[in-house]
């Protein structure tokens, strides 16, 4: 059977009154069951949690409201401070922030586990960039490629017809 549908104000109304009915009248587990809309099984388990623990035991228990983000919002800005220092002095070689890296100084400076795509969804609360670096040379010549250009483009051009004769 599926989990029934309602509130946790609902659901806990249902197993009270369940339990109610076994214990005021002289109905069976599977007709209590049947009436609740519930499984045998659920019944016991109620009639178990109500013997062990009275009423209390069978009331709504709050809920988280799914899972809680790993790094709290009040820790974001002290993530940025060492964003700002730069992966450099964190250990890492070349200052860029990568999302494995991240991860890692998530890690090891809050002790908190996260995935790489976690870790982007950090630096998009921090209105950070998620780039990867363009492969350049450090040492470039920009009047050098500028040549190189127009030689290259000077080779690509067909010869004109009037050459060809």
């Amino acid at each position: 059977m599926a989990r029934p549908e309602g509130s946790k104000e609902e659901l806990e109304a249902r197993r009270k009154q369940a339990v109610r009915l076994l214990n005021r009248t002289d109905m069976a587990v599977s007709d209590v069951a049947e009436v609740e809309g519930v499984t045998e099984r659920a019944v016991y388990n109620w009639k178990r949690k109500y013997e062990q623990e009275g009423t209390e035991g069978l009331d709504a228990k709050p809920s988280g409201g799914g899972r809680q983000p790993e790094l709290p919002d009040e820790k974001l800005p002290e993530l940025e401070e060492l964003l700002l220092e730069g992966a450099e002095a964190h250990g890492f070689e070349g200052d860029l922030w990568t999302l494995p890296r991240v991860a890692r100084l998530l890690e090891e400076e809050f002790d908190v586990d996260v995935t790489p795509r976690t870790a982007g969804n950090y630096l998009d609360k921090l209105d950070w960039s998620n780039q990867r670096p363009q492969r350049r040379a450090v040492k470039r010549d920009p009047d050098e490629i500028a040549q190189w250009r127009e030689e290259w483009e000077y080779r690509q051009k067909k010869p004109s017809d009037a050459t060809k004769r």
